[in-house]
């Protein structure tokens, strides 16, 4: 399957292979961190576009959107490839990798926002 291949998907495509799952569920990942990344150094450039330092602060937003699927990505999609691959007699819809590669984003903004971290 080829990366353009991945973003096409429709509900009549089936995942058989581990690699598959844990490929579509990263790269979905990758795609919604990298939007909300995106957004949100877009408000910090125009939010401080006249600061001296302050201006290179999207360039770290961008840099942390990549790093945060890139490290932590790759492990939970592969945990999550690994665990459906074993529990599912059948093949697994595309729509469900989707849906974890999207919901892996909702929740690092969940814990981002919240002070889950700061009592730990």
């Amino acid at each position: 399957m080829a990366f353009m291949e991945v973003f096409g998907l429709t509900s009549k495509d089936k995942l058989n292979d581990w690699k598959e799952i844990w490929k579509i569920s990263f790269l979905w990942y990758m795609l919604s961190s990298f939007v909300v990344h995106a957004f949100s150094a877009s408000i910090s450039f125009f939010a401080l576009r006249k600061h001296r330092y302050g201006r290179f602060l999207p360039v770290l937003i961008l840099i942390i959107g990549f790093l945060g699927p890139i490290t932590a990505g790759v492990i939970s999609s592969a945990l999550f490839a690994f665990i459906i691959r074993t529990l599912t007699l059948s093949e697994l819809d595309a729509h469900f990798a989707i849906i974890f590669g999207c919901g892996q984003t909702l929740i690092t903004i969940f814990v981002s926002f919240s002070r889950i971290l700061a009592t730990l």
